[in-house]
């Protein structure tokens, strides 16, 4: 089914027949091949057998971060409830010093997109999770409600997470700074934060593939999931 999926996806998308498929690692969402079009093009397409809007979201997610950053970001080519095509990035997966540099910078370089408001234009995915981004005036109750209550309340629902544990969040998430308090600075982007998988060094050095995941959240940062646009957070705290 997967093999009748891509076929006539690449060739209703694209136009051109599709030669050959090679499943490869990695991928939160769907199956990932590797595959080559009659005129010898090589892209990665994800199939979702089951449908939805996952597959369309990380196109969206590919796309602003393209658009928006200077992040080296596969070109989306096409996006349906069924498939995703985007370019291929040829790279490999051992990083010298110069490129975890490259990879600190252009990861830091996200601290420049702000909004109005803590939050985003649209909810978003961290791997396969939906990640909701309601705009909220304080990034206290942002991050209590949409990041760590949100993921404790579904860590707990899926019985990942102890009885325990999830009553120990629930105090610290009563503990958070009323009126949106500056919170302390931040530690340095962190390069090794990123997905192995999703990560390739090109042929001068510099990382390719997805966007990487921060470990540290900042006021001024605009913070990704696993393969996820920014979350916006304003840029003059009170």
């Amino acid at each position: 089914m997967s093999y009748r999926l891509l076929s006539e996806g690449v060739e209703g998308a694209l136009g051109e027949r599709l030669v050959s498929a090679r499943p490869l690692g990695g991928g939160c969402i769907g199956e990932v091949y590797k595959v080559e079009l009659s005129d010898g093009t090589p892209l990665v397409a994800k199939v979702d057998r089951e449908g939805g809007a996952q597959l369309e979201c990380e196109a969206y997610m590919l796309r602003y971060l393209r658009e928006r950053s200077s992040l080296p970001v596969p070109e989306v080519l096409h996006c349906s409830e069924h498939l995703l095509l985007m370019e291929f990035v040829e790279g490999e997966s051992r990083f010298s010093p110069a490129a975890e540099r490259h990879a600190a910078e252009l990861l830091a370089a996200l601290h420049d997109i702000g909004g109005a408001a803590y939050g985003h234009e649209r909810d978003t995915l961290i791997g396969s999770l939906p990640q909701p981004n309601p705009w909220t005036e304080s990034w206290v109750d942002f991050f209590r409600e949409h990041r760590l209550l949100y993921l404790a309340r579904v860590a707990r629902e899926a019985g990942r997470l102890p009885a325990e544990d999830a009553r120990r969040v629930g105090r610290l998430a009563e503990r958070g700074a009323p009126g949106g308090r500056r919170p302390p600075p931040p530690p340095p982007p962190n390069p090794g934060g990123g997905s192995g998988g999703r990560l390739r060094v090109g042929a001068a050095g510099s990382r390719r593939g997805s966007p990487m995941r921060s470990a540290s959240r900042s006021p001024r940062a605009s913070s990704t999931g696993m393969c996820g646009a920014p979350t916006c957070w304003r840029k003059e705290i009170t």
